[in-house]
């Protein structure tokens, strides 16, 4: 199977079928399942709040946006893809379906920001999303969504990956009016990344005159942060929530739960319940190729212990 992403609006339904559906029996269609599973965390309660508190705020003549902020490998993406991907696929409107002029009807627009990207190119990510055409300089693509957004049903942008918004210098301004000027359109936006404080959002270059500090002041902060020591019972329910999904899976054979293994993995994953989580879907899937299906401890820490590498080398390059 291809692998489905968010940033494929096409691909939702398909993502919601794979999260509500029993688990496939050919291989390469079990492991798209497995990686496909969402588990609640304490996150998505949170996050549902501050959605519904941007899109109160950002009406009349009032410019609000969400800022989603916490360490890499948390779940925040995760959490905050699967409570827009439940709206879109429950509320009562055809989702991608085609309006009477001929585009498509999309409330919820989920875009990843770019490498060195400016307004410009978010706005024309947000276009193509949309199937409008992504021609013409930051000032026409602007116009262009701000006539075009309530038409097609849009409710809210969110941008992921918003730490890429980094300012050359702290005298260069460009990037950050350009995002400024984004809180015109008449939909909020959500940007969720990496300690967004030091991103073009929200970092203080001490300049009094400098539109980060109407950034700042027109936000609404929602902060997420790993587990720490004693917080075992939470990482305990998110593990055993996505368990009993598993064992709808014939070809596994659970054998990893043990008293240890849940503080060991908040100990070497630093209480990243994204962490925790894929590697137990990364356990899963290597115990189904390699292992007979069965899912040892010491599978699961292998897979922690890859995870962490990863992540520390992710880090470096960074």
């Amino acid at each position: 199977m291809p692998r489905l992403s968010f940033a494929e609006p096409d691909h939702w339904p398909a993502i919601h079928q794979l999260r509500t559906t029993a688990p496939p029996c050919t291989p390469d269609a079990l492991y798209s399942w497995i990686h496909a599973q969402h588990v609640p965390t304490r996150y998505e309660a949170q996050i549902g709040s501050a959605l519904d508190k941007v899109m109160r705020q950002h009406t009349g003549t009032n410019e609000c946006w969400l800022a989603v902020s916490g360490p890499s490998h948390l779940g925040k993406s995760s959490a905050l893809t699967q409570v827009v991907l439940e709206r879109a696929m429950t509320e009562p409107h055809a989702w991608r379906q085609r309006n009477p002029d001929g585009y498509l009807q999309t409330p919820y627009v989920y875009v990843e920001a770019a490498s060195k990207q400016e307004a410009r190119g978010l706005l024309a990510a947000i276009a193509r999303v949309l199937g409008l055409p992504d021609v013409g300089n930051e000032k026409d693509l602007h116009q262009m969504l701000s006539q075009a957004l309530p038409s097609l049903g849009v409710r809210l942008i969110v941008v992921d990956d918003a730490q890429m918004y980094r300012r050359v210098s702290d005298s260069a301004s460009r990037l950050t009016d350009g995002i400024r000027n984004l809180l015109h359109l008449p939909v909020p936006f959500v940007f969720v990344g990496i300690d967004l404080e030091h991103s073009a959002l929200l970092r203080d270059p001490g300049r009094n005159n400098d539109t980060v500090l109407q950034l700042q002041r027109r936000r609404i902060q929602l902060n997420l942060s790993p587990l720490r020591t004693g917080q075992e019972r939470t990482a305990f329910d998110a593990i055993t929530s996505l368990d009993r999904r598993m064992r709808k899976v014939v070809d596994l054979d659970l054998r990893y739960m043990d008293h240890h293994l849940i503080r060991d993995l908040l100990l070497h994953l630093d209480g990243r319940l994204g962490s925790i989580l894929n590697t137990l879907k990364r356990a899963f899937v290597e115990a189904i190729a390699n292992n007979k299906g069965v899912v040892t401890a010491d599978l699961v820490r292998n897979e922690a212990d890859s995870v962490r590498r990863d992540s520390a080398a992710q880090q470096v390059t960074a």
